[in-house]
Formats: structure tokens, C-alpha cells, sequence
């Protein structure tokens, strides 16, 4: 009887269930997907962030709801970053770009900023990653809810700290490491803690450069007890430094010791990307330090393997990030040349306007009338000369962009000679960014060793390359490269 009586009770509370998620509106549903793929992430279960985001997205395209789709990707993009998947995390970021929701709300578009910019900087992409998280800094403040707005403010400092670690530039790094201690004041510690552990990190690594040991291992104990006080199971950061503490001061068994535990952990939450970066500290370790040869080989395979496996992932990425690059440009410059048409309109206007004033005039003012056409000649010359000093002081930023071999340099060779970029796209559809921009280099009769230079490789890898691409494009030996690649649009 008891039984039948619980059989009984489930039932009704089974129906009770049905009835109350029935009276859910369908979009409430989806967000409450969302929300449980926000708060897997900020427990850093990554797989567990995807399922439920998947779900939600899924949903949303059934319904074309569009802030669903929006937050959905976004947070697949933010997971995939996580776990080393570049390519699906830019897909993503630009399906949220496409939709309505993500054009209205400012939060959006200032998280798409920051995930592009850590796109670029683990590409080392460092200039456009800078970029975007200036982008992402100046639009923060744009943010209405108070809590949210310290959050990206926060999140834009560290990200800069990471692109002036990178490029040394020591006064911007303490800058922004102050600059995080005095706004992770304003968050809840809970929903950052992993964040607010790897500023305690950052200010480690600066102090270990530094030669400070006691100061560097305090804030390593503090990342370290953040991160416990949450039970935080990605542990591998602070491991490292910890490793990178004790090869400092040269305990090196104790050195060894944390970086295999960085790597288990790693290799644990199935976090490739991380441990191709161990593998690859160990074997350094092991052949740099230890002179253990035959070991930091065994690490070394293993780092190739993973870092092959994720390479052959991320395959064209960066030719995916250039045809983004030269999308947002193509935008931009479209932009400004429309405002330039209004000018030139507004002053074929005016003009137009003085001419049928003086036609009205003409008899009155005979004299008058050879002065104002010889003033619209100047306007109209002026106009002319203003259009050759903007292209001709694009060429100039071109020259620049190619000199410091900048991402940049491509998508404005590809503004000013459009046509050469379309002939070698339709020679050889499968063209790569980075050939294209190699070619670009050599039609605008840069030397093999200055192109050397530009890539920072010797003369000789130039010379090999450049005999590759005449096998490849059928160039004659008796041909000079620059002269072929310069002739092409004739072809």
C-alpha cells in the first residue's frame, strides 16, 4: 500500500513538473539554458558550458530568436577559446555578429571585442589584439548595469597586461596591473575568482623579472588560495609559477615537480592547448637544464603531436581572420567614402548653385563672371589634387605596414590593388593570406633581402621560397619573380 501510495504521489508531481515547464514561455526556457552555460563557465567546465550553450543555440535557430542565438554563441566562442579551438570560436563570435540583438546591446559587441582580441593575441597578432581590447575598454564604459561594466573594465586591463607582457613595453604593465588591483575592489569575488587569481599571477610574474622572490611567491600563494577557496579544479597556471618560482631561485627537482603537476592537471580537464604548453616547458627543462637529452625528447614528441593535432583544428585561421579584417574595413572605408561623396556633391552643389546664379546675373555682371569660373576651376582642381594626396598618402601607410610586416599591410594592398589580388586568387583559388602577402611584397619590388628582413628569416629561406612559387605558378628561370608577379593583371 505504502508503495502504491508513493507510485502515486511521484505521478502527481511528475504532471505538476510538466504543467509548470508547460506554462514557461519557450524563450524563458532557452535563457535559462544560457544561464546554466554562464555559470559552468565561470566553474571553468568548459564541456559542460558547450552542452548547455549548444542546446540553447539549437532552440533559438528553431525559434529565430534572435538574442538566444546571440548569447548562445558567445558562449560557445568563450569555451572554445578556452580548449585551444580558434576557428570554431571565431565562427561563433561571427554568427553573434550577425544578429539584430547583438547590434543593440552594447554588452555584446563589447565581448566580442575582447574575444577577438585574445583570438589575435594567442595568434600574436599583437597589434590587432590591442586593437580590440582598446575597443573593448573604451565601449566598457558604455555598459548600464554597474556590476557588468567593472567586470569588462577589469577584463579589458588584464587583457592589455597580457599583449605588454608580450611585448615588453614595462611602464604599460605596471600601469594595468595597478589599474586591476584597484577595480577587482569592485567585483564579487565568487564570479571572478579566477580572474582576480591570475592578476595575483601577472603581478608574480613582474616581480619574479624583477629578481624579487619573496614579494613574487606571495602573490603565487594568493592565486593559489583563490582558486582553493572556490575548489577550482584548473590549477595548472598557478603549478607554473610555482615551477617557475623555484627554477628562479634553483631548486630545480622542486621546478620539475610543479611543471609535471601543471601538465597532469592540464592533461586531467583535457585542456590540450595548455599541455602543449607544458610538454614543451618540460623538454626545454629537462635538455636546457637537467641535460637530460633522451627525456626532454620524449616530451618533445609528445608537444609535436598536440601541437599538430591543434594546428591541423585551427588550419586557416588566419586566412579567416583576414578575410574578418578586410570585411570590417571594406565596411569602414565604405563609410568614410561615402561621407567623401557627400563633400564632393556638396560642392558640385555649390558650385552648380554659383553658376546658375551668375547665368542669372551674366549681363549685370559680365566682368565678374570669367572671376567665379576661374574660382570653380581652382575648386574643382583643389578636389583633384585632394583625391591623389589620399592615395598617394595610403600608398604611403601601405609602405609602413609592410616594413613592420603588420597583419594591416595585406588589407590595404588589397584596397589600392584589388584587381592583382583577384588574378592570383583566380590562377590559384586555394592561395593562403600568408602567400598572398608574400607576392604582395615582391609587386612592390622589395628585395630578397629586404623581404628577409621584413619576415625576419634569412635571405636563403626567401630564395627557396621564391624558387617554390615559380614551380608552383610555372615562372621561367630566365624571369625575374618581382617583374612576373607585376605583370600578372596583363597576363
Amino acid at each position: 500500500m505504502t508503495k502504491i501510495k508513493g507510485v502515486y504521489l511521484f505521478s502527481i508531481f511528475f504532471m505538476i513538473t510538466n504543467m509548470v515547464i508547460a506554462d514557461i514561455p519557450v524563450n524563458k526556457l532557452i535563457d535559462l539554458k544560457n544561464e546554466k552555460s554562464k555559470q559552468a563557465f565561470i566553474k571553468l567546465e568548459f564541456f559542460e558550458s558547450i552542452k548547455y550553450a549548444d542546446e540553447a543555440l539549437k532552440s533559438s535557430e528553431g525559434l529565430g530568436y534572435s538574442k538566444g542565438i546571440t548569447i548562445a554563441s558567445l558562449y560557445l566562442a568563450k569555451a572554445f577559446l578556452e580548449l585551444g579551438d580558434y576557428k570554431k570560436a571565431l565562427y561563433y563570435i561571427n554568427k553573434a555578429e550577425q544578429e539584430s540583438f547583438f547590434s543593440e546591446y552594447i554588452n555584446m559587441q563589447v565581448e566580442s571585442y575582447r574575444l577577438k582580441g585574445r583570438i589575435y593575441g594567442m595568434l600574436n597578432m599583437n597589434v590587432k589584439a590591442e586593437e580590440e581590447f582598446k575597443k573593448q575598454l573604451l565601449n566598457s564604459s558604455k555598459i548600464e548595469n554597474e556590476e557588468q561594466k567593472n567586470m569588462s573594465l577589469f577584463w579589458s586591463y588584464q587583457n592589455l597586461n597580457f599583449i605588454y607582457v608580450k611585448t615588453k613595453q614595462v611602464d604599460s604593465i605596471n600601469k594595468y596591473l595597478n589599474l586591476q588591483l584597484l577595480s577587482q575592489n569592485k567585483l564579487d569575488e565568487s564570479q571572478n575568482f579566477y580572474g582576480i587569481s591570475e592578476t595575483y599571477g601577472l603581478i608574480a610574474d613582474n616581480f619574479l623579472t624583477q629578481d624579487k622572490y619573496e614579494e613574487a611567491r606571495i602573490y603565487i600563494d594568493k592565486s593559489f588560495q583563490i582558486l582553493k577557496k572556490y575548489n577550482s579544479r584548473y590549477l595548472f597556471k598557478v603549478y607554473q609559477r610555482y615551477g617557475d618560482y623555484e627554477k628562479a631561485i634553483g631548486d630545480e627537482e622542486e621546478a620539475l615537480k610543479y611543471y609535471k603537476l601543471a601538465l597532469l592537471n592540464a592533461l586531467k580537464l583535457k585542456d590540450m592547448d595548455a599541455a602543449k604548453v607544458y610538454y614543451k616547458v618540460i623538454s626545454d627543462f629537462l635538455i636546457d637544464i637537467k641535460k637530460d637529452i633522451n627525456a626532454g625528447k620524449e616530451y618533445l614528441i609528445r608537444y609535436n603531436k598536440i601541437n599538430d593535432s591543434l594546428n591541423k583544428i585551427n588550419s586557416h585561421i588566419l586566412d579567416d581572420i583576414y578575410v574578418n579584417i578586410i570585411k570590417e574595413q571594406r565596411l569602414l572605408n565604405k563609410k568614410e567614402n561615402n561621407s567623401y561623396k557627400y563633400i564632393v556633391l556638396g560642392l558640385g552643389l555649390v558650385s552648380s548653385l554659383a553658376l546658375i546664379h551668375l547665368e542669372k546675373k551674366r549681363r549685370k555682371y559680365k566682368n565678374k563672371i570669367k572671376i567665379k569660373t576661374t574660382e570653380t576651376i581652382d575648386k574643382s582642381n583643389t578636389i583633384n589634387q585632394l583625391e591623389e594626396q589620399l592615395k598617394d598618402s595610403r600608398f604611403k601607410d601601405m609602405m609602413k605596414l609592410a616594413q613592420k610586416n603588420s597583419p594591416d599591410f595585406i588589407i590595404l594592398f588589397e584596397e589600392l590593388y584589388p584587381d592583382v589580388v583577384k588574378k592570383i586568387k583566380l590562377i590559384n583559388p586555394d592561395v593562403t593570406a600568408s602567400e598572398i602577402s608574400f607576392l604582395a611584397l615582391s609587386y612592390l619590388n622589395f628585395s630578397t633581402k629586404q623581404i628577409s628582413q621584413i619576415l625576419n628569416v634569412t635571405v636563403r629561406a626567401i630564395q627557396i621560397r621564391k624558387n617554390r612559387l615559380r614551380k608552383k605558378y610555372g615562372i621561367p628561370s630566365d624571369v625575374d619573380f618581382n617583374f612576373w608577379y607585376q605583370q600578372l593583371t596583363s597576363i
